[in-house]
């Protein structure tokens, strides 16, 4: 009796890490894509030519873009969360973003040591499972 409660605690502990493996892999994903994303306004923040060039376009959603004009003094809508955001001259804004990065990044990072600690454990069970399964056929035979 105690082999078999041993093996379904061992399948649950692996459907368990499998799930974490899939849990993580879409937060990782969902951090790459975000940060690539603010990778992307930190360039155009840093751009002279976006506040010199008068005319650019700004997305208002869904892949639709509207031409705007740009002052020089022009200030940035910078996220902090919730729906909630701080306007910055550039200076500042590309600060804000620039540290925005740097959080995304060490959460990234995180995420991918859990994902490999994780997936390390689910390997390692894997590999007891199969001497297990050896050593009972040899026991068999």
């Amino acid at each position: 009796m105690a082999d078999s409660e041993q093996r379904i605690n061992v399948q649950e502990e692996m459907e368990y890490l499998r799930t974490a493996i899939n849990t993580l892999d879409n937060q990782i994903n969902v951090l790459a894509r975000g940060l690539e994303e603010l990778r992307r306004a930190h360039t155009v923040i840093r751009e002279e030519s976006v506040t010199t060039s008068g005319d650019v376009r700004a997305s208002i959603g869904a892949g639709i873009f509207v031409n705007v004009s740009l002052s020089r003094d022009a200030k940035f809508l910078v996220p902090i969360g919730s729906d909630l955001y701080l306007e910055l001259p550039r200076s500042e804004a590309e600060k804000k973003v620039a540290d925005n990065i740097k959080e995304v990044e060490n959460s990234l990072n995180i995420a991918g040591q859990r994902r490999a600690d994780i997936a390390e454990r689910y390997q390692s069970l894997l590999i007891l499972i199969q001497q297990q399964s050896v050593q009972s056929q040899k026991g068999m035979q």
